[in-house]
């Protein structure tokens, strides 16, 4: 008998802790379609700061950081933008959005390698690459990709 109460206990406290794993992890959700939709309507402070909340909720959702990294770029916040697609990229290697993002983020800090370097990477895992993006590194580098 003492073994069945146990394991009764036992069960009780898993099915508490999927519950509460269940539940943050819809908070989480939450947050981040609030958060994709503020940046849609170009409120990015907002945004952002949804996207902390998921961020918080949630420390390896690498789409949340993609989006906060997308409003930091509109903001002009180069260096939390570049921070941002590098998480991205260590929860999830082959993100290629998060390659070809941080591709223009580095092209309008001037790094054309590191864009050339992301571009590569993005169409190497079947992302599409603008043709405006590409033609604006050649002209700026001289280079063919």
């Amino acid at each position: 008998m003492k073994g069945s109460k146990w394991v009764k206990v036992v069960t009780v406290v898993i099915s508490l802790t999927a519950i509460y794993i269940a539940f943050n992890i819809s908070r989480g959700v939450s947050h981040y379609n609030r958060g994709v939709s503020h940046l849609a309507e170009g409120q990015y402070d907002r945004a952002i700061a949804c996207l902390d909340k998921a961020i918080k909720v949630e420390s390896k959702f690498p789409e949340a950081y993609c989006n906060r990294e997308t409003a930091y770029y509109e903001k002009g916040q180069y260096a939390e933008a570049i921070r941002d697609f590098d998480r991205a990229i260590e929860l999830k290697p082959e993100f290629a959005e998060a390659y070809y993002n941080r591709a223009m983020v580095y092209y309008h800090q001037k790094q054309y390698s590191l864009a050339w370097d992301d571009v590569n990477r993005a169409q190497s895992l079947g992302h599409f690459v603008s043709a405006n993006l590409l033609e604006a590194l050649q002209e700026a580098t001289g280079r063919e990709h």
